[in-house]
This record gives structure tokens, sequence and C-alpha cells, in this order.
């Protein structure tokens, strides 16, 4: 009976610092023109399901709607020009990724890398999917100086779905798509 106490308080005080491990894991250090950038999580999380709810991000799934991955490519809006994101000497060279369910996840999501490059209050971040359709990101960043970049607001399609400042899902930008 101890020892479980012990698991299950272990088990929820990770859950608790789950949130905070994550932020921390987005701020990454950058050099630009060789000052020193903090950028603090430039990302949204993408969940892709049928009407039936079924995971379509799920390498095992049957579905004639799953989505092919190696189709899959993310533009930055730079001046005006879509720029294919392919970066090789990164560890997600694509512009996202696949992050398969953990903890009290159930399913598959897609993490995609927002566009905090173009210097822009507010970027533009394409994604064009495996069928050719294409869903339009665009984030607001605030840039208070030294070199910070804090993501604010994200809009997909010009819904607004995360908003730091006004507290729609404070912790992190999850959007479901149904295809």
């Amino acid at each position: 009976p101890q020892q479980r106490r012990k698991e299950i308080v272990m088990k929820r005080l990770l859950l608790l610092l789950l949130p905070l491990l994550t932020v921390m894991q987005a701020c990454t250090k950058e050099f630009s023109g060789g000052q020193e950038e903090t950028i603090i999580s430039s990302s949204v999380t993408l969940l892709v399901s049928d009407e039936q709810r079924n995971d379509l991000l799920d390498p095992t799934s049957v579905s004639s709607k799953s989505v092919d991955l190696s189709k899959v490519k993310v533009f930055y809006v730079k001046d005006g020009k879509e720029e294919l994101f392919d970066r090789k000497d990164y560890d997600s060279p694509r512009g996202f990724r696949l992050n398969k369910p953990e903890w009290t996840e159930t399913r598959y999501s897609m993490l995609v890398y927002t566009n905090c490059e173009s210097g822009d209050d507010i970027s533009t971040t394409i994604l064009e999917w495996d069928d050719g359709h294409r869903d339009i990101i665009k984030t607001a960043y605030l840039r208070p100086g030294n070199g910070s970049i804090i993501q604010q607001k994200i809009w997909i399609n010009d819904e607004l779905i995360w908003d730091a400042v006004n507290k729609i899902d404070p912790e992190r930008p999850v959007y479901e798509i149904t295809r």
C-alpha cells in the first residue's frame, strides 16, 4: 500500500510538471547575425481525424483518409513569398514531427513548427497536406527586445485557436482537424 501511494504521488507530480517541461523544451537558443535569440514556443500541435474520430496520423491506420506524412510540406511565408521548410541539419528537417501517444494521450499528434523567422508581428506558415489541401497557420509573436520571441496567438484558417494572453488553452496550442 505504501509503495502504491508513492507511485500515485509520483505520477500526479509528473502530470503537474509536464506542461512546465514542455515549455522548457520549447525554449531554444539560436544565433542570427551574431545576436542571441530566445524563442519561447513556436509550434502548434495538430490532431487529425475523420468524421468517426479515427486517428488519421496513426501509421497503422487503414483509412483511405490517413495522412501520408512523406508527402506533407511546410512553407514559411517571408516577404510575401512561400519558402519550403527544408533544413537537413535540424531534428525535424521538414518543419514538423509525429508524436506518439504518451502519458495520458491516446492519439498520435503532429507538431508543426510555426514561422518565427519573418520578423513580422504576425507570421504565416502554410501546411500542405498529402492530398494538396492547405491550412494557413498565422502566429502572433511578442518581440520585447533582446532577441526574445514569444508566441502569443495562433489562428488556423482565420479561426483563433490559441491565445496565451486571454487564456484560451494557455498551456499549449492543440487543434483538431477533421478530414
